[in-house]
């Protein structure tokens, strides 16, 4: 079984073949699969009589499968009857592979039963042309064909982008979210120089408790981002008594305490499970398992696991 490039057709690489085409007959390429050389020789006649100069032939569809590996035309011509490998066979190959499974693929063939119209369209055709064909007919369909491959290029280019355009965005703003705890917890140490060596020291504990128990990746991060800003809410205390040097009394001690409860307003009201998450946190890390904590006496389970990892912590 030989294999044949049409007049003038170079093969093009699979990257980029098919985004931008200003001159869509010069530019398509057009991937033909017969095992009959006076249709070959046909197609490529009528081909490049329309000015498609890329006409890529097979007549062994094996050979053509393994071109694809590393091709991607804009329209497949495909026969039925092959030996080797028929051309519904070749079409389940082409249509299982995340490469080729858009490039539209012209079934052509001399069968007119319905059932096998049923099977191909089952298997991924998206036209039919019967033999003998009528050339201006499958010169039209296939410059229409070679259209919506290009437009389904630009699609997954433009798709791609916008991909990359939301992964940057998200990147950006998590680092404006670290950026904004960095600055919470820096404000913490301009009151209370211990709360900012202690949180860089606690917030790898609590990270290490976190993976330790299991959590996935994403919650360890969580609870590594958030656990810095559990005492956030001693800006609110007053130097009186977050500064004393001694014992504090029955209502400094409530002063005091209260600090969750400030931590949580300043951090709360935030969709970002980043930010609840260290509302949570703020509220409830003084809270004890056996409900003796503060500032709600929560117990046991009651308390949320990312307080729990940060009070043990």
């Amino acid at each position: 079984m030989r294999r044949r490039y049409g007049r003038g057709a170079r093969p093009t690489p699979r990257s980029g073949s098919f985004l931008k085409m200003p001159n869509l007959s010069d530019d398509a390429q057009i991937l033909v699969v017969d095992d009959s050389t006076a249709v070959v020789d046909l197609l490529e006649r009528v081909l490049h009589h329309a000015h498609f100069a890329q006409v890529v032939s097979f007549f062994n569809p094996v050979e053509a499968l393994t071109w694809l590996a590393d091709h991607l035309p804009h329209v497949i011509l495909l026969d039925i009857e092959m030996p080797e490998m028929n051309g519904l066979t070749f079409l389940r190959h082409v249509r299982a592979r995340p490469e080729t499974e858009m490039v539209p693929v012209v079934v052509m063939t001399s069968i007119h039963q319905r059932e096998v119209k049923l099977e191909a369209l089952a298997a991924g055709a998206t036209d039919f042309v019967n033999k003998p064909f009528d050339q201006l007919e499958l010169v039209a369909r296939v410059r229409n064909l070679c259209r919506l491959a290009t437009y389904q290029g630009m699609l997954r280019s433009s798709s791609d982008h916008l991909s990359e355009l939301v992964s940057e965005y998200s990147k950006s703003l998590d680092e404006s979210r670290r950026e904004i705890i960095a600055r919470l917890v820096r404000a913490a140490e301009f009151r209370d120089n211990e709360t900012g060596l202690h949180v860089v020291r606690m917030s790898q504990y609590a990270m290490l408790t976190a993976r330790e128990m299991g959590l996935d990746d994403a919650a360890v991060a969580t609870v590594l981002q958030a656990s810095p800003m559990h005492d956030v809410g001693k800006i609110a205390i007053p130097d009186r008594v977050l500064l004393k040097p001694g014992k504090l009394d029955a209502e400094e001690w409530r002063i005091m305490q209260s600090h969750t409860i400030h931590g949580a307003r300043i951090l709360e009201g935030h969709s970002s499970p980043l930010m609840q998450a260290a509302a949570e946190i703020a509220l409830c890390h003084h809270e004890w398992w056996d409900g003796n904590g503060y500032p709600n006496g929560l117990a046991g389970e009651e308390i949320p696991l990312n307080a729990r990892i940060v009070a043990v912590a």
